[in-house]
């Protein structure tokens, strides 16, 4: 923020030499923050949740890790200061002014001092990870990646700053929808006698009425037609702000829960019958209300030992129909069953209950999800630059989150006068975890495919069917629409294994991922086999890549060498134990369950071998009971990415995760501030996808092979010599259905769901595909000189740019002079 209200303040003097400056400060990597170094030394040292501190928290704490507060007068300015400092032009000159220079030059020496501190920290750690990372990573991005850190937030914080504009008149049809079709399948639960008790009572009685689409739930009527979803139709070519509703479909999992519903216009009205009803429909309009005196529908309280009951009645008939035993996973701590409904949703057309259920369910999250968006023309989601993953989380809304399906996305729209450019990254965390792996090993059979240009997917696939790629990839474009669906479902396949497997996924992993992200059905033996073929004969480099050194790692976190652990625990006769260890530690295994002998073996060795105090202190809290966070200290390692940002602590799967996950966040953060200087218009950025608005009186062409060279470029600066490739689409509407079409003439133009009358052609002429070949960057960083400070609120640190010189390893030398913003 401090960035962003000085880049006003300069572009209000309309002077641009120093505007330039200061944005060409920021691109050398000369600005640093100390609030985000402190959360990347926090996650360097253990990969807890991040939760939020403040800045005068901050300062408390590394006070008393040896920097002083001099005085409690001091701590008060530090924290009340920057608020006061609105009003500092408009008070007199004198004393009262006096004070509040004083206490932001007070907070400036404070912030130097603490970010000095982090700085050292940070260096010692970012160099005992030296070895693998990038050669220069420490020069060219700072320590633990701050550099990078530092421009994703500021373009992050820009982004929030634009917002996005919302089709309201859309929000109000897919809400009143939704609403209805949430009191339907509420009314036909409490219609059921078998669910009786399943709804708790509310304690403010108000009668229930919704007003927009008049469903009028009175008691006795539990037999009322249910609402039908909103129609399928095509996404509005909008030229203008909308004034209907944009597309909506059926969600996966709604249209699980609802197979037996036909699709189409909601009804204005429920119409309703005189059935007699029994058990909680005589409570309807007390259960299912408006809070708040608005017309807002809330979901009914559930009592949820009626609801385990009903879902262990529902197994038994499930099973029965089925003949065979269904597995549905339980909760760890009361060992109930799961209420999520992607568990539940795969048997919902064997169960009336569970489809009603569901659908209520479904309903009820997404009316939740809409509330952020009602009554607002515009929205501006609040970005949290850093999370254990690396990634930027959402909020406020969680567009994130939005469901791709369904309308949702259709509900963000460009502002008057301007169209949505959406510039998705193409498999880039395969791209990231080749670069990981050649970086590492010296060599990557993925590497090589996507170097010759082949989609790694349909390369996959292709190995798993036992055809030739040529051959494999004439079935997309075959005449015979069995054959063409043949290629879609392979494909698919082929990216729940692609993108589960090298994150650590095991065979029951990849069996619930590739089902609940990609809508793949695969057993547990076919998924293991899956893995197997992937890391032994498709891409040979994973066997390596996931090999987990856990008695190595637990070695050293007990601080004995991992010759003397073996010997102690007998793990060379039986070198599976370590995963009796593991379990034992965590807690899962108790002693009833295991030999008695070995548990107490297991704990007496622990305690033997350790030489580690902290480690040690956690054995005794937990001797013979155990706890995952003793698990976590004794099986955790550190994780390092090729830019140098350290997760400590990590498990097997987030330690297979971070390598490649991490680097294309890096990449993406990157491409965004490259973007953001360019003076692109950035109003939203969802994990590997950024969306623009770009002028309707701009050149579309030139403008979509712009922004596709500086997000191509900004990514492979970290994936080395692995090309990247992106898709751009242009339309009104943010749409996953969005893709580049062209004119006759070959210009780029807007998307519409609806036909065109001339079919669209690419251009004829070429365009760049992916980013020229980059060498790994060698770049240093300029040592620091002093600046002038600006009276602004310091938050952040910010260094003049001088002429490079290299940083010392040994000791770390941290900037000399540190300004605040």
């Amino acid at each position: 923020l401090d960035f962003i209200i000085i880049r006003y303040i300069l572009e209000l003097q309309g002077n641009r030499v120093p505007l330039d400056w200061w944005w060409e400060l920021t691109n050398q990597g000369n600005t640093r923050d100390m609030m985000i170094l402190h959360t990347l030394v926090r996650l360097s040292i253990n990969d807890e949740f991040v939760e939020h501190r403040t800045f005068g928290q901050v300062m408390g704490i590394w006070a008393r890790n040896g920097v002083k507060v001099k005085t409690p007068r001091q701590r008060y300015m530090i924290t009340l200061y920057p608020l006061g400092f609105r009003f500092l032009n408009a008070l007199e000159p004198g004393e009262q002014k006096d004070v509040f220079y004083e206490a932001a030059a007070r907070d400036l020496q404070l912030i130097t001092q603490v970010y000095r501190t982090l700085f050292i920290k940070a260096h010692k750690t970012a160099k005992a990870n030296a070895g693998v990372m990038y050669s220069n990573a420490i020069e060219r991005y700072g320590v633990l990646s701050e550099v990078i850190q530092v421009k994703g937030t500021i373009s992050l914080a820009l982004i929030t700053l634009n917002g996005m504009s919302i089709d309201h008149t859309g929000v109000e049809r897919l809400r009143d929808n939704l609403q209805g079709r949430l009191v339907w399948s509420t009314n036909r639960l409490m219609g059921d006698p078998e669910c009786e008790g399943l709804f708790r009572e509310q304690k403010k009685q108000k009668p229930f009425v919704i007003q927009q689409q008049q469903h009028t739930l009175s008691e006795g009527h539990v037999d009322a037609e249910k609402p039908k979803d909103i129609a399928e139709v095509d996404v509005i070519d909008r030229t203008t702000t909308p004034t209907t509703a944009p597309t909506t479909e059926t969600t996966a999992e709604t249209a699980t829960a609802t197979a037996a519903a036909t699709t189409t216009t909601a009804t204005a009205t429920t119409t309703t019958t005189n059935t007699t009803s029994t058990g909680d429909s005589k409570r309807l309009p007390k259960l299912v209300k408006p809070t708040n005196d608005d017309d807002r529908v809330k979901r009914p309280a559930i009592a949820r030992v009626k609801l385990d009951g009903i879902l262990v009645d529902v197994k038994k008939e499930v099973s029965t129909l089925l003949a065979t035993r269904i597995s549905v996973p339980k909760t760890e701590k009361l060992d109930r069953f799961t209420t999520s409904s992607k568990v539940w949703s795969k048997y919902a057309s064997y169960s009336p209950f569970l489809q009603h259920w569901i659908e209520m369910e479904h309903c009820a999250h997404f009316c939740n999800f809409l509330e952020h968006l009602k009554g607002c023309k515009e929205v501006h989601p609040r970005y949290t630059p850093l999370v254990r993953n690396g990634r930027a989380s959402c909020s406020n809304p969680p567009i994130q989150q939005t469901p791709r399906n369904g309308g949702f996305r259709e509900l963000f729209i460009a502002s008057p006068g301007h169209v949505l450019l959406v510039v998705d990254y193409s498999f880039i965390e395969l791209c990231t975890l080749a670069a990981a792996c050649e970086a590492r090993y010296g060599q990557s059979v993925l590497a090589d495919v996507i170097r010759k240009g082949i989609d790694p997917h349909s390369f996959t696939a292709a190995m798993f069917e036992g055809v030739e790629l040529d051959v494999f990839l004439q079935w997309k474009s075959s005449d015979d629409p069995g054959v063409r669906a043949r290629f879609a479902e392979l494909r698919q396949r082929a990216k729940a294994i692609n993108f589960g497997i090298p994150g650590g996924l095991s065979a029951r992993g990849l069996q619930s991922y590739a089902e609940s992200a990609y809508g793949v059905n695969m057993g547990v033996k076919e998924a293991g086999a899956f893995r197997k073929r992937l890391v032994g004969d498709v891409y040979p480099e994973l066997t390596e890549y996931l090999k987990d050194p856990e008695v190595q790692t637990l070695a050293n976190n007990l601080g004995c060498s991992k010759s003397k652990l073996v010997r102690a625990m007998g793990l060379r006769r039986s070198p599976k134990l370590i995963m009796s260890i593991r379990k034992i530690v965590s807690g899962a295994l108790k002693t009833d369950n295991v030999n008695r002998r070995w548990h107490h073996k297991v704990w007496n060795t622990l305690k033997c071998l350790c030489k580690n105090p902290d480690i040690f202190h956690l054995i005794h809290k937990y001797e013979n009971v155990g706890h995952e966070k003793l698990a976590s200290g004794l099986f955790g390692r550190s994780i390092c990415t090729l830019t140098g940002r350290v997760r400590g602590h990590v498990g097997f799967t987030q330690a297979c995760n971070t390598p490649f996950s991490g680097l294309a966040a890096d990449g993406a953060k990157i491409a965004m501030w490259n973007l953001t200087q360019a003076g692109y218009r950035l109003i939203a950025f969802v994990h590997d996808e950024i969306i623009i608005e770009l002028p309707k009186t701009a050149d579309w062409d030139n403008e979509a092979l712009m922004v596709k060279t500086l997000v191509c470029e900004a990514m492979q600066e970290l994936t080395s010599t692995i090309p990247i490739n992106c898709s751009y689409s242009l339309s009104h509407v943010w749409s996953k259905k969005a893709e580049a079409v062209y004119t006759p003439e070959g210009k780029l133009r807007v998307w519409s769901a609806q036909p065109h009358p001339t079919p669209a052609q690419a251009p004829t002429t070429p365009t760049s595909t992916s980013a020229p070949a980059a060498s790994t960057p060698t770049l240093a960083t300029p040592t620091p000189t002093v600046a002038t400070p600006t009276p602004a609120t310091p938050t952040s640190i910010v260094v003049a740019p001088t002429p490079p010189t290299t940083l010392t390893p040994t000791p770390p030398t941290p900037p000399t002079s540190l300004v605040g913003t």
